[in-house]
């Protein structure tokens, strides 16, 4: 069976429920044993993207309390009660939804974790791999440089399941054909390649 590259897209995917094909796609990895290879800096760049998005939903609740009290203080006007609890239950809600994404993407590490093989990163392909920009962008850089370095090390072809629309640029998906990577764009195709 063809091993499956992931990157950090399907973990925010999954952890962010983006969409509702990413826990099929999780389910059918486990049930038939799909090796995956991912390269390890997916797991700091997932956890930082998700510091990152709540500390900034949580900057814009920062002057709520002021906002709350004042609309508390409006006892004539009928909605302004509920605009009142809105804004003191926001932060509340964001917090909850933000744990619960983090439940998520924990999860999503552990289940994906007996069946993958992290590629490091290595100064003997880094270096020559960093000169080359195939993609705007440092992490996706490293990212899809690292995917060619361990394809390159393989026999047998394999997918690479990635959401980033850059990668599907024609000169990365050779460059990536060139190692007998096929990309694929979506969850959904991906279960496709392993009925």
């Amino acid at each position: 069976m063809a091993p499956l590259y992931l990157e950090t897209n399907f973990l925010m995917s999954f952890a962010y429920g983006q969409h509702s094909d990413t826990e099929p796609l999780l389910q059918q990895i486990e049930a038939k044993q799909v090796e995956i290879i991912m390269p390890e800096v997916c797991l700091v760049e997932a956890l930082a993207a998700w510091r990152n998005k709540r500390s900034r939903l949580l900057a814009i609740t920062s002057g709520y309390s002021e906002h709350q009290r004042e609309l508390s203080r409006w006892q004539s006007v009928v909605d302004a009660p509920d605009a009142s609890d809105m804004f003191r239950d926001l932060p509340v809600k964001l917090e909850l939804a933000n744990t619960t994404v983090l439940d998520r993407l924990l999860d999503c590490f552990k289940r994906l974790e007996p069946r993958t093989t992290f590629i490091s990163g290595d100064r003997a392909w880094l270096d020559p791999a960093m000169r080359v920009s195939r993609i705007n962008g440092y992490a996706d850089d490293y990212i899809c440089s690292a995917i060619i370095h361990d394809a390159r090390t393989r026999s047998a072809a394999s997918y690479f399941l990635t959401e980033n629309k850059d990668v599907h640029e024609p000169t990365v998906v050779a460059d990536l054909a060139s190692v007998a990577v096929a990309v694929l764009k979506t969850p959904t195709e991906a279960m496709t390649k392993y009925p």
